[in-house]
């Protein structure tokens, strides 16, 4: 499980067991609770003003844009790429590299690690 926070949106993203749960920072209220088939094992952002942030979803690693906060927290509508690793995804991780890539590693629970360009 993890948890990511979005300054400008006042924004909290919280994985659990049954998916990713929304919760206004201002109000202390859930936004929007995501159910989803698989765990989300794992949450990462570049930091707290990235627009960008990841969720592995079983063995699905999803990258989500917090842009679509203000119109749409539908999960389908948020998401804008999506790569199957096969095996669970338990521990996640992103940085940028001096060029700008946006590189994000996945390790998952058959002890692999997916490292990916999201640029």
């Amino acid at each position: 499980s993890g948890m990511e926070i979005w300054e400008q949106a006042s924004m909290m993203c919280c994985s659990h067991s049954s998916g990713l749960c929304f919760v206004d920072v201002r109000t202390t209220k859930v936004v929007q609770d995501m159910k989803k088939k698989e765990a989300v094992g794992a949450l990462t952002a570049l930091n707290t003003n990235s627009n960008l942030f990841f969720a592995g979803v079983g063995g699905d690693l999803m990258q989500y844009d917090t842009r679509k906060f203000a119109s749409d927290l539908d999960y389908k509508n948020m998401a804008v790429g999506m790569w199957n690793l096969k095996s669970p995804i338990t521990a996640m991780s992103c940085t940028e590299t001096g060029r700008g890539h946006l590189l994000v590693a996945a390790g998952c629970m058959d002890g692999k690690v997916a490292v990916l360009d999201s640029t």
